[in-house]
């Protein structure tokens, strides 16, 4: 599966400062994934306020000059290479969160694996320190999308959200749990979910990694997999909310079959 990139963004007052820059990237049915230099809307996403809370993101300052004298060098006193130390996701020009009152910690491994693949392909993203999350944005063909990577580290497992723009309108909700319902029948990978209180829909895929191996290319398949899902089904979920367009028809548009119910 191919991932999809998000490039840089940035946060002035919760508004886009600069105009998209879009990227295309090629998924495996044939349609394109846009990157897109884009801000986060606060109010597009209510996951980022009920996991993260009201804490802000400050963008943190440029990032620090390798040495102070133009000729200095690696070599230690002894003529020796200094060897480098690991490279920390708080040292990567990320946005944080992290409260003033509470010391440095250490990332576990589940959270390093996020950052690295996120690093490798060039992302500006927004971490939490105290919750061990990050999110970014993705653009698509059809609206840009909030993702959150929560990272478990207990209970050693990752969870990958790809949040809908768009809250199911009151009167909408039940046919929108119907049309999530015909959507997971048969997804290989992930789940959608909804909140009925307030109308989020949300993509989920998740893994447990205990006793064993998290590389960047199972981060980059879930991410993958996630914001893929969400762009294909999101024409038919808006026929559902906005044209009142019934559950069963919407998806079988979406996936180009009739399914056949029993009776």
């Amino acid at each position: 599966m191919l991932p999809i990139t998000v490039i840089d963004t940035d946060e002035d007052d919760g508004k886009n400062t600069t105009e998209p820059i879009k990227e295309t990237s090629n998924t495996s049915d044939g349609n394109k994934i846009e990157s897109a230099n884009t801000g986060l809307d606060e109010g597009r996403s209510r996951i980022i306020e009920k996991e993260l809370g009201d804490s802000s993101l400050d963008q943190n300052k440029e990032d620090e000059e390798g040495s102070d004298d133009e000729g200095s060098d690696d070599e230690g006193e002894d003529g020796k290479d200094t060897p480098k130390e690991e490279e920390d996701p708080q040292e990567e020009g990320v946005s944080q969160t992290r409260s003033e009152t509470k010391p440095p910690r250490e990332f576990g491994r589940i959270f390093k694996a996020v950052h690295k693949m996120l690093k490798g392909a060039g992302t500006k993203y927004f971490v939490d320190p105290d919750r061990d999350m990050i999110r970014m944005s993705a653009t698509g063909k059809h609206a840009t999308y909030n993702a959150i990577f929560d990272a478990r580290e207990q209970k050693e497992q990752l969870f990958v959200y790809v949040c809908c723009p768009n809250m199911a309108p009151v009167d909408r909700r039940l046919p929108a749990a119907e049309f999530i319902t015909r959507a997971n029948w048969g997804l290989a990978i992930g789940n959608f979910e909804m909140d009925m209180n307030d109308g989020e829909v949300r993509y989920k895929v998740s893994i447990d990694v205990e006793e064993g191996e998290i590389s960047c290319k199972m981060v980059q398949n879930m991410l993958g997999a996630s914001t893929q899902t969400m762009e294909r089904y999101f024409p038919g979920l808006m026929s559902v909310y906005y044209a009142d367009k019934d559950a069963a028809s919407a998806v079988s548009t979406v996936e180009g079959e009739v399914r056949f119910i029993s009776q």
